[in-house]
């Protein structure tokens, strides 16, 4: 074992680094062994004194081996955390025994995986939930939106990204946030609110005035709207909104008349292709 720890062939060192009986002295020569699967092999050894750990941590090659250890001391977690290559900072922001500073570190880290991996952490604080919600990168974004609570600050930044805006179809919201984002400055947020099933009625009549085309595109295509909003979309500026409503089973005969004789041929032929309207054959 002595002579074959010395082999210039890096197999042989390799072989030697993987025996269980290994000496203390030779663990201590294989941790620093030129070849970086000798000193792998020695990385994962359960046996290490804190003082090899600490040497492998330092070591870009190797700290991705040392960062899935179990046990770690503090200070070698945060030299990984602030150090250490990106696979193992990114190992290191999923330990469960992570303090509280380094989450906060690496929720700043320029890599997105490793902020990712923050983002996905069950204990994360509130103020780095919406830091993350506002992040550069949709993946760190997309993982905070599927979060089971939210805040309406994390929430309103979200609904920056408009990759991100159909939480806000979706998501159970407060009432107080759907009636903020009917007003949001932004018409595809209004348009999107628009697009939720349980839209109280004050807000239904409220976006069917809109002055985005969109926002009132929305209303008109929902599957219960009142009959005067019916007739006031038959007349609507925008062919995109006639058509959502030349679309609609059951229409009356007077706003089928009246969109038989529109303008744009996408309307004229919603109304002709219907075959629910029966009269419709003899007009």
């Amino acid at each position: 074992v002595e002579k074959l720890s010395g082999d210039d062939y890096e197999y042989v060192r390799l072989a030697i680094a993987k025996r269980e009986d290994l000496p203390e002295h030779l663990v201590e020569l294989f941790a620093d062994d030129d070849y970086e699967y000798v000193r792998l092999a020695i990385a994962k050894r359960e046996d290490l004194p804190d003082h090899i750990i600490e040497k492998l941590a330092v070591d870009q090659k190797i700290a991705s081996t040392i960062a899935l250890r179990e046990h770690l001391p503090d200070h070698v977690i945060e030299e990984i955390a602030r150090s250490g290559p990106k696979l193992a900072r990114d190992i290191i922001a999923g330990r469960r025994d992570l303090p509280a500073r380094l989450v906060e570190e690496l929720a700043r880290d320029d890599n997105e995986y490793v902020r990712a991996t923050i983002a996905n952490r069950d204990d994360l604080p509130e103020h780095l939930v919406v830091q993350l919600a506002g992040d550069k990168s949709p993946e760190v974004k997309r993982i905070i939106s599927k979060r089971k609570v939210l805040s309406d600050k994390a929430i309103m930044k979200l609904v920056e990204d408009e990759d991100e805006r159909i939480l806000i179809i979706y998501r159970d919201l407060p009432e107080h946030l759907v009636e903020q984002l009917a007003g949001h400055v932004d018409e595809g947020v209004r348009r999107d609110i628009a697009l939720r099933d349980n839209l109280p009625e004050h807000l239904v009549e409220k976006l069917a005035g809109d002055s985005s085309k969109h926002v009132r595109r929305g209303i008109a295509g929902r599957r219960v709207l009142p009959e005067h909003l019916v007739e006031q979309f038959a007349d609507d500026d925008c062919e995109l909104v006639r058509l959502e409503i030349a679309k609609r089973d059951g229409l009356p005969e007077d706003i089928v008349e009246k969109l038989a004789g529109d303008d744009d041929d996408r309307v004229r032929w919603e109304i002709a292709s219907y075959k629910g309207y029966e009269w419709l054959r003899y007009t």
